[in-house]
């Protein structure tokens, strides 16, 4: 009899022990360790390409504004100061010295050039740069003036 009751104590004795349930968190630890760097640089990488998509994008639009206005007739720049330039950071965008012809033609154009803003926060290196030459880059500014428009990515 005491054969048969402790057979049956071993078949209902299911679920883990301490040992293996440390085990289990042991191993799951190290893999945290290991993957959560690159986790954070593959986050990093897809803001700074959205980033960068999004300052091409508005690039496109400011230069297709600025066409706009001058097959309008209208003068590209505020003329209190030679350039137009929109500044892209963290915070938000940030414009400055854009004459009213230009902001027309923006919101005409329905862009969201008020409203993007730089993600990343990381050191990258922008593209045809060296692996070596990883800069913070918090800004871009997009500057329209007689010569054409041009995009400027700036360093923190």
């Amino acid at each position: 009899m005491k054969n048969l009751l402790a057979k049956k104590v071993k078949k209902n004795n299911k679920g883990f022990t301490l040992v293996e349930l440390i085990i289990v968190i042991a191993i799951i630890a190290m893999l945290v360790a290991v993957l959560a760097p690159n986790y954070v640089k593959y986050v990093d990488r897809s803001r700074w390409s959205s980033d960068r998509n999004d300052c091409e994008t508005l690039l496109s639009q400011v230069k297709t504004a600025a066409i706009d206005v001058q097959n309008d007739g209208d003068d590209v720049t505020n003329p209190k100061t030679d350039t137009a330039t929109i500044t892209v950071s963290s915070g938000g965008t940030n414009e400055t010295k854009l004459s009213d012809a230009m902001k027309n033609a923006l919101n005409a154009a329905d862009s969201k050039w008020n409203k993007i803003k730089i993600k990343h926060k990381n050191q990258q290196s922008l593209p045809g740069e060296s692996s070596g030459a990883a800069h913070q880059y918090s800004s871009f500014t997009i500057t329209v003036s007689d010569g054409g428009v041009t995009g400027v990515w700036n360093q923190n």
